[in-house]
C-alpha cells in the first residue's frame, strides 16, 4: 500500500510553506542529539520533510541529514534553499512505506505531521519501516493529529478516523488525514521499545477551533 498522494505536487506548487521547524523538533534533536562529540557523525532522517525547514536547522546544527519526500517539486525547493546558504544533506524521493534506507541506517528518525496523511493500514506499515531503519538506541519522534482537531468529522470519510477532502480548518485541501485516538497509539507504537507520548494544542479563530497534536518521542 503505497503512502504517496499525487495532491502533494498541488499543495508544494501552489502554497507558500513553512520555513521554520516547530519547537518541539527542535527540544527533541537538542536533547537527544545535541551532546553529541561529533554531530557530523549523527544521521538523522526526516521522513515526508516537504519543503526542508526540519532538515534546513538540523544540517545547521551541524548533523548528517536526509529528507525523504514523494514531491520533486518539494525535494526542488529544500535543495534549493539549503545550497543556498551552504548547508549539506541528502534528498531523496520515496515512498514512506517502502523506505529506501538498508536496516539500522539512522541515529534518529523525525516526522512533522507526515505520517498522519494516510490510512490507518499505511501509518502502521510507515512507523514499521522507521523502526526497521533505527539503530540500536536510536530516537523517533513524531506529530500525529489528534482525535476531535479542526477539520474532524467533516469531508468524506474513508474509515474511523480519517477523512479526506476536509473543507474547513488547516488540513483543507490536503487529501487523507487520519485524526489519531489515544487508544491506537500503543498498537502503533508497540513496535518501538521505549516511547512517551505528550499534547501539543492551538487554538484558532480567537480560540473558536483547536487543533492538538500528539508528540511521540521514542528509543529502539
Amino acid at each position: 500500500m503505497p503512502s504517496w498522494d499525487p495532491i502533494w505536487e498541488h499543495v508544494f506548487r501552489t502554497r507558500t510553506w513553512g520555513r521554520y521547524p516547530p519547537e518541539e523538533l527542535v527540544r527533541f534533536v537538542a536533547g537527544r542529539f545535541g551532546k553529541a562529540a561529533d554531530r557530523s557523525a549523527v544521521r538523522l532522517l526526516e521522513v515526508g520533510c516537504g519543503t526542508g525547514a526540519c532538515c534546513w536547522y538540523m544540517a545547521r546544527e551541524g548533523f548528517r541529514v536526509t529528507g525523504l519526500d514523494g514531491s520533486s517539486t518539494a525535494l526542488g525547493l529544500a535543495r534549493q534553499r539549503l545550497d543556498a546558504e551552504g548547508l549539506a544533506a541528502t534528498f531523496a524521493r520515496g515512498d514512506l512505506c517502502d523506505l529506501p534506507f538498508t536496516d539500522g541506517s539512522f541515529d534518529g528518525v523525525v516526522d512533522i505531521c507526515a505520517i498522519q496523511q494516510n490510512r490507518r493500514e499505511a501509518i502502521a506499515r510507515i512507523l514499521r519501516e522507521c523502526r526497521r531503519v533505527l539503530k540500536p538506541g536510536g530516537g523517533f519522534f513524531s506529530l500525529l493529529l489528534q482525535e476531535g482537531s479542526w477539520g474532524d468529522g467533516t469531508g468524506t470519510p474513508l474509515e474511523p478516523g480519517t477523512w479526506t477532502d476536509i473543507p474547513e480548518g488547516p488540513y483543507t485541501g490536503e487529501g487523507v488525514t487520519h485524526f489519531a485516538r489515544e487508544a491506537e497509539l500503543p498498537d502503533w507504537l508497540g513496535v518501538i521499545s521505549r516511547w512517551d507520548v505528550e499534547v501539543s494544542t492551538r487554538t484558532y479563530r480567537n480560540r473558536r477551533s483547536e487543533v492538538a497534536h500528539w508528540i511521540v518521542t521514542a528509543n529502539a
